[in-house]
C-alpha cells in the first residue's frame, strides 16, 4: 500500500518535471513569435 503511493508521488514528479522541460522549450519560443 506504502509502495503504490510512493509511485504515484514519483509520477507526479516525473510530469511536473516533463511540464517544466516542455515550458522551458516552448515559452522563448512562443515570447520570440
Amino acid at each position: 500500500m506504502k509502495d503504490k503511493k510512493r509511485l504515484k508521488i514519483a509520477k507526479i514528479l516525473a510530469a511536473t518535471v516533463c511540464l517544466f522541460m516542455v515550458l522551458g522549450i516552448l515559452l522563448p519560443v512562443i515570447i520570440g513569435a
